[in-house]
């Protein structure tokens, strides 16, 4: 671990509240907390060697300090179970048939 010491990288963390949030590695301060904006939903299909793959684009709600997350809707924050980070983009998966491609734009 003493190779990372000098990393000032951030750490894209996701989980069962469906809130996908960007932490400062070093802190650990959570820099921001992101829902799906359901208004932006694009589908498009692939067909894989293991069947048709759903994928779903949306773009970045970005959520204050002060936003309830309990008073917001399910559907703009199904349970994250698996994330990749790649750049400017994230892509989950969830409980459901569908693969999701985060966008952030600066």
């Amino acid at each position: 671990m003493h190779h990372l010491m000098n990393d000032t990288s951030t750490l894209v963390v996701g989980g069962i509240d469906g809130v996908l949030r960007t932490v400062d590695q070093v802190t650990g301060e959570v820099i921001s907390r992101c829902i799906m904006d359901d208004s932006t939903t694009a589908l498009h299909c692939s067909t894989e060697r293991f069947g048709t793959v759903q994928i779903e684009r949306r773009k970045v709600k970005r959520l204050s300090e002060d936003d309830r997350i309990d008073l917001m809707p399910r559907t703009s924050k199904p349970q994250i179970t698996c994330l990749a980070v790649g750049m400017e983009k994230v892509v989950t998966t969830h409980n459901d048939k569908y693969i999701r491609v985060w966008k952030f734009r600066k």
